[in-house]
């Protein structure tokens, strides 16, 4: 089975999970002793992808000298839809991939509920529960090219009568050269380019820069907007001839409020004079988060 997902993406979101009961600052913050015993920290965002992965490790008290990440094997999984059990997800390899669980052939129902009980031999059990979003309607686009880059105009129809939360991203895959003066010779590598900019002002997470809201993938929901049309426009450095991929994400709710908390805890990383940043957890028993999401992707070839 090949680990076909971005295993350091999702490492650093286990390390801010683990840190979430050992933020420092110079604020007096109450604290009990018998809350610092180590819990299972659990990732897993579920999607319509052949496998599914669920990552597992323990949390590290606030009294411990070692916060590496301590990946956990021998765990058992378990997933239940609408209280009935699917399956259980298989560890990947506890050698080479310590901590890391998955399931295949995974399908999800939207508005559909889904629970995940993860327990081991060490620790108390812990458990999560979820609302498949619905899918994300069919994206309409129209672009403007000029020396600046490129203005995409994004439109789509939002779900009514519910609560949906989205994400939106644009990435641009490049190449560029660099000398590699040991092999004496030119290599050229890949990369994805997803920073965007944009005007809009109803985003959630965007960081302002030189008067423009700029992000990876910025996130939003259909607040004032259930059931209408949603439209924006995006601002790209590419021009004519470059591929761009549009993806519009349709998240649960715990996933953005995680996402949103996550990014407050990197904000204030090494400020001693910031408040401290609970990150959000869905766990009841433990630490981590548990959520689902539709990916709507589509292909842009600028002219």
């Amino acid at each position: 089975m090949p680990l076909n997902f971005n295993f350091m993406y999702y490492f650093k979101y286990i390390t801010a999970a683990i840190f979430m009961i050992t933020i420092s600052c110079e604020k007096e913050i109450p604290f009990k002793e018998e809350e610092s015993a180590s819990r299972l920290v659990v990732q897993a965002e579920l999607t319509q992808a052949d496998t599914n992965y669920c990552l597992v490790s323990q949390s590290v008290s606030i009294l411990s000298n070692d916060f590496s990440a301590k990946t956990l094997s021998n765990a058992k999984v378990e997933i239940f839809e609408n209280d009935v059990k699917l399956g259980e997800f298989v560890e990947y390899n506890p050698l080479t991939r310590p901590g890391v669980y998955y399931y295949s052939n995974l399908v999800l129902t939207p508005l559909t509920n889904y629970k995940l009980v993860v327990s081991h031999p060490d620790f108390e059990s812990a458990e999560s529960s979820f609302t498949m979003p619905s899918k994300a309607n069919d994206i309409e686009y129209s672009y403007e090219i000029s020396e600046r880059g490129t203005d995409l105009h994004v439109a789509f129809t939002d779900q009514a009568n519910e609560i949906n939360n989205y994400g939106i991203s644009v990435y641009y895959t490049g190449t560029s050269t660099y000398y590699d003066y040991e092999l004496e010779d030119s290599i050229e590598v890949t990369y994805d380019d997803y920073f965007i900019c944009t005007q809009e002002t109803f985003f959630d997470n965007t960081a302002n820069i030189n008067g423009k809201f700029c992000g990876l993938e910025l996130l939003f929901d259909d607040k004032n907007k259930d059931g209408s049309r949603i439209s924006f426009t995006l601002e790209k450095g590419v021009g004519s001839g470059d591929t761009l991929n549009i993806q519009l994400n349709s998240y649960s709710e715990g996933i953005i409020k995680h996402r949103l908390s996550l990014d407050k805890y990197w904000q204030t990383e090494g400020n001693f004079f910031a408040e401290p940043v609970q990150v959000y957890s869905n766990f009841t028993n433990g630490f981590g988060i548990f959520g689902g999401y539709w990916s709507y992707e589509k292909e842009l070839v600028l002219e």
